[in-house]
């Protein structure tokens, strides 16, 4: 800290992440997330997240906006425990897109710790994607999903993109089969370096190269071009445990989703795929409806549009925290992520809530 007059609020959260399916997707009930058969490898892990927010002493209102995990088939979420010290106003809310935050408001802020646990439980995916299962997307599906058929950050809907989406797709009609040729065109054509940060397509498309943001971003715009509704997702990302409960070494991936009708939101993984160099039309385990275990989903989407809103914009990225006071940017915030592997171990038995409406003193 430069000067030792500014004030500073702590907020400490540990997530504590197992692994399981759930029947629905709660935010879409127009479109279920495909699940995952119960027979699937599970991940188990310990998410320490610290985030540091430098307040000037003049401040009168600090609020905070903290990401939580997605809630969701595969992959479930509840709160055991929310401490503040001492005690302040908080309460979860959405986005935009649907994605959970956890807000903190605070009169005249000095230093302030929140220590927020979660149950989050894991498990890999892999629906049933047979191109039988599926029918064309309708008019009806497409005004259900329009949200996600719109050019958007990072994903344009140019001349451009809808021209390479049609040369692509030709006249498939079924979501799966265009998925899979829009996957492989992506593998064939663009090769991924590692990088963080959000996407864009337009940028990939150009340099022939991006990151697992920007394969993503380049899946939506030419699936959304050729009439297919896709989405973003962005979390963390981990290859084999070490032993005991030593860190993992994390890094932060997206991948995407595409609607199908009857069958509901499926997985698609460019980055995974261009990895592997293996997608083809007659292999559907690589890179399409198919996720593994050891993730955390975060966030959908490339825009965030807070409630309540933020008078500045807020940071793309996975379990990044934005913070303003009296209406304008905090003078510095940061992040401190640990990811430890628990094994096979039972999680600590405690009481278990939903996240919910506003709580406070």
């Amino acid at each position: 800290m430069r000067n030792h007059a500014w004030r500073c609020a702590l907020v400490a959260l540990m997530v504590v992440a197992v692994g399981c399916a759930s029947p629905n997707d709660p935010r879409d009930p127009k479109g279920k997330t495909a699940g995952a058969p119960a027979s699937t490898k599970r991940a188990r892990v310990l998410v320490e997240l610290a985030v540091a927010i430098e307040v000037e002493p003049s401040g009168q209102r600090l609020r905070a906006w903290v990401p939580l995990p997605l809630d969701e088939p595969g992959q479930t979420v509840a709160v055991t425990s929310v401490k503040l010290e001492p005690a302040r106003r908080h309460r979860t809310t959405r986005d935009s897109a649907g994605n959970a935050w956890l807000v903190v408001e605070v009169d005249a802020p000095g230093a302030q710790r929140l220590s927020l646990v979660l149950e989050v439980t894991r498990s890999a995916q892999a629906p049933d994607v047979g191109p039988g299962r599926t029918r064309p997307i309708s008019p009806e599906d497409r005004r259900d999903h329009a949200p996600w058929l719109a050019s958007g950050t990072g994903i344009p809907l140019t001349d451009a993109t809808k021209d390479l989406a049609a040369s692509i797709v030709a006249l498939e009609s079924n979501p799966l089969v265009q998925a899979r040729k829009l996957l492989d065109w992506i593998v064939r054509t663009i090769g991924i370096r590692e990088g963080d940060g959000p996407g864009d397509a337009a940028r990939a498309l150009e340099l022939q190269t991006g990151t697992s943001a920007d394969l993503a971003c380049v899946l939506v715009a030419l699936a959304r071009a050729s009439g297919l509704p896709a989405r973003p997702c962005r979390g963390l990302a981990w290859d084999a445990a070490p032993t005991g409960q030593g860190p993992l070494a994390v890094r932060e991936t997206w991948w995407a989703e595409v609607f199908a009708p009857n069958v509901g939101w499926v997985p698609v993984d460019p980055a995974t795929a261009v990895r592997s160099r293996a997608a083809t039309p007659k292999d559907a385990t690589v890179g399409l409806g198919v996720l593994d275990e050891r993730r955390i989903a975060w966030g959908r989407g490339t825009e965030v549009r807070l409630d309540p809103a933020s008078a500045s914009p807020a940071p793309m990225g996975v379990a990044l925290a934005h913070a303003e006071v009296d209406g304008k940017p905090a003078v510095k915030v940061a992040r401190q992520l640990v990811v430890r592997a628990i094994g096979d171990g039972k999680m600590p038995e405690q009481p278990k809530t939903r996240p919910s409406g506003p709580a406070g003193r």
